[in-house]
């Protein structure tokens, strides 16, 4: 887990922003990965985060055009609530947008919704990984984005890479792997069906 950037100063998100871009500044591998959730997020009416941390890719989401509802999972939201709950509040208010948090395991029966974006940065450890796809994956109508994946000799994008070439050959594909930089990222999609 990252050490939590000092938001204190902020009063919107758009501070909140600057703060991460700033912090940003030092590590243009991050920057690429908040530019391509936004590219894939953008459109999408329910965006949904396992891992929320302190809420800033939380906050990305919900300030993104055509985004309604953001749903944020995670097993304790206390960093988020002393980091930017409050301003998350306050533009989902005064923007009309639903915001979802639910305080449990993303490995949780009830941690299941339908939405069309899902971004994983929880629990960096494949076999978590692979719960969370088996459980949450056929509740994504378009992308899934993971965070980490190249920690560990790469063991999260392994398990991406098998999750889809495995067991779902036919109903997802990777759409953009970033393995560059301490984290990386990757991203898949749904394939549509020939009839669409």
């Amino acid at each position: 887990m990252a050490a939590p950037i000092d938001f204190s100063a902020c009063a919107t998100l758009e501070d909140c922003f600057a703060v991460k871009r700033f912090h940003q500044s030092l590590n243009k591998h991050e920057s690429l990965r908040d530019t391509a959730l936004s590219k894939y997020a953008t459109g999408c009416k329910v965006v949904k985060e396992l891992g929320v941390f302190q809420g800033v890719t939380f906050g990305r989401f919900l300030s993104l055009d055509g985004v309604e509802e953001v749903v944020g999972v995670d097993i304790s939201f206390d960093i988020y609530r002393s980091s930017i709950k409050d301003i998350i509040d306050s533009y989902a208010e005064e923007n009309k947008k639903k915001v979802t948090m639910l305080e449990m395991s993303s490995t949780d029966i009830n941690s299941v919704s339908p939405c069309d974006f899902l971004h994983i940065d929880s629990v960096h450890n494949p076999q978590h990984l692979l719960s969370e796809l088996a459980l949450h994956a056929s509740s994504v109508s378009s992308r899934i984005a993971f965070h980490d994946v190249n920690q560990n000799g790469r063991a999260l994008f392994k398990v991406v890479a098998m999750f889809v070439g495995e067991f779902q050959p036919y109903t997802w594909e990777i759409i953009e792997d970033y393995d560059q930089g301490k984290c990386g990222f990757t991203v898949i999609e749904r394939k549509r069906k020939l009839s669409e």
